[in-house]
């Protein structure tokens, strides 16, 4: 089963910066919009996507895309979430 955490709000607050770090320490990609500041904790293409119109088929082509590369996604998920405390926001 492919799990991956998609990234509903432009505002990252610190319980939701939490959430994606715990995540990401799990091996779960992450999919968000260019908002905020997500890219602190995304780095495109390597432990999820980021994608900046917000349209039904941007997003549709980025979740078949985290199921095509999910093995790859979710091993940088790991090594990315090791860099991060996850008690800090």
């Amino acid at each position: 089963m492919t799990k991956t955490y998609l990234i509903g709000t432009g505002y990252l607050s610190s319980n939701i910066a939490k959430q994606i770090k715990n995540s990401n320490s799990y091996g779960i990609p992450l999919i968000s919009a260019a908002k905020g500041d997500i890219r602190k904790i995304i780095k495109n293409n390597y432990n999820g996507y980021i994608f900046n119109k917000r349209m039904p088929q941007i997003f549709s082509h980025y979740i078949n895309k985290t199921i095509k590369n999910y093995k790859y996604l979710s091993k940088n998920s790991i090594n990315h979430a090791r860099k991060f405390n996850i008690n800090k926001s």
